[in-house]
């Protein structure tokens, strides 16, 4: 499943700490709401429309796939090959 990720992009001059969002999210929000992970990015890095609107399914989709690729650069086997072995395809 999807697990709650918080995407923050610091104004300038900013050093947000993971542990001080963290904390402020579980003071604010209910507990399944709280992000599980935090990931900061740039402005620049934002997918945005030209009307600047932001892209939420590329921004999941994008993070998604960066966490695959460090699933798999762990060494760990990807979901699809996990089930092309169950299933007795590999």
């Amino acid at each position: 499943g999807e697990a709650v990720t918080a995407v923050i992009v610091p104004r300038e001059g900013a050093n947000p700490t993971v542990a001080a969002l963290v904390e402020f999210a579980r003071a604010q929000l209910a507990g399944y709401k709280c992000p599980r992970q935090v990931t900061f990015l740039r402005p620049e890095e934002m997918p945005r429309t030209a009307t600047g609107k932001l892209l939420h399914r590329v921004l999941r989709d994008r993070l998604l796939s960066e966490k695959a690729a460090r699933r798999d650069a762990a060494g760990r086997e990807s979901p699809d090959v996990g089930q092309r072995l169950r299933d007795g395809r590999a």
